[in-house]
């Protein structure tokens, strides 16, 4: 002001080739505006004079185009956007297509789509041109074959690529889930959906413990203290000691049912038989203690009173008669399951 500028005033410099306007006045921070237009300004970076940050310009470099939209809180574009490689998006949890809280992929409306919807029916949609005969399918990048195809009546899964699908999990009919021919279900557990309803498998109804309304645990208690297959009891003597052998018929190792379960007796376990005298045999009693399952004891009192498999009852004499003329009697206990001929 004190040299008669005010706002408005031009200025030229003449030897730099510029011309200035005045747009603050005040003495010591007037501020003047670079109004000079040549071909190497226009080429140039063109930077906003700090106390006129509003200003617009009238070239931007392809730098300065980006950070300005960056730097824009919101971009709306109102004709078609076309990308001549990738569209990457980071650092965003949601993605919008549209005017509403939704992320869609699709050629056409109500055919091949990708929806992922964050507001009403939630979730994520995938659409199939026709409900017969396209196909879903999950790739690993690379692999010639899917690793799952969904279809509308299987969806079939595997390692995907070479391996290819080897589950096949179907519908078969109204409300019939089915695995393909050659799947196997493995399963820990089986839950009834309805309260005090069973399990039904191929016709046959599970239900606390009952097939079919009959009470295989009860059954079962039947052949507890006994052996599932058919055994032989022999009886030798060297002379000086009476053994007893016990062997599966014909071969293998016996199975031992008990209360708590099933456990194993080898073939050829012995037991040595209390010896009588020429004119006073023993009657040996020879059992399987559920307590010591898989040894043979031999008693010549009686049977125990705690649960036990029965295996004979021998009586014999002297260790030297039983050598030169064998043994008065052996009473094999041979309750098996099931024999050889299939005969219980």
């Amino acid at each position: 002001t004190q040299q008669g500028y005010k706002i408005g005033s031009r200025w030229f410099d003449t030897s730099a080739n510029e011309e200035y306007i005045c747009l603050d006045p005040t003495a010591g921070a007037a501020v003047w505006l670079n109004t000079t237009h040549t071909s190497s300004d226009v080429d140039a970076l063109i930077v906003t004079h700090a106390a006129i940050s509003g200003a617009h310009h009238t070239l931007y470099t392809d730098a300065e185009a980006i950070a300005a939209v960056e730097g824009e809180g919101t971009l709306d574009l109102t004709g078609a956007v076309t990308m001549a490689s990738t569209l990457v998006v980071s650092g965003e949890t949601l993605v919008k297509l549209n005017s509403i809280d939704a992320f869609r992929v699709q050629t056409a409306a109500g055919l091949d789509r990708l929806e992922v919807l964050t507001t009403g029916a939630q979730g994520i949609n995938l659409w199939a041109t026709s409900s017969t005969i396209d196909e879903i399918r999950l790739l690993i990048d690379g692999d010639s074959s899917a690793m799952a195809v969904f279809t509308f009546d299987e969806i079939a899964f595997g390692p995907g690529g070479a391996a290819g699908r080897d589950v096949h999990l179907g519908r078969s009919s109204d409300n019939v889930l089915q695995l393909a021919a050659g799947d196997t279900f493995n399963v820990d557990t089986i839950v009834e959906t309805t309260a005090d309803g069973g399990v039904t498998i191929d016709g046959v109804q599970l239900k606390d413990g009952f097939v079919d309304g009959v009470d295989v645990e009860a059954h079962n208690n039947a052949y507890n203290g006994s052996f599932l297959e058919p055994m032989t009891f022999v009886v030798t003597s060297n002379g000086s000691t009476i053994t007893g052998t016990i062997d599966k018929d014909p071969s293998g190792d016996l199975t031992e049912v008990f209360s708590d379960g099933y456990s194993t007796m080898s073939s050829g376990a012995t037991v040595t038989l209390v010896a009588g005298s020429a004119t006073v045999p023993k009657k040996n009693h020879i059992y399987v203690l559920q307590s010591n399952k898989g040894v043979l004891v031999a008693s010549d009192s009686d049977w125990p009173v705690t649960e036990h498999i029965r295996v004979a009852e021998v009586i014999v004499q002297t260790t030297a008669l039983v050598a030169s003329d064998g043994i008065l009697a052996n009473r094999n206990w041979n309750d098996f399951a099931q024999g050889t001929d299939g005969q219980g």
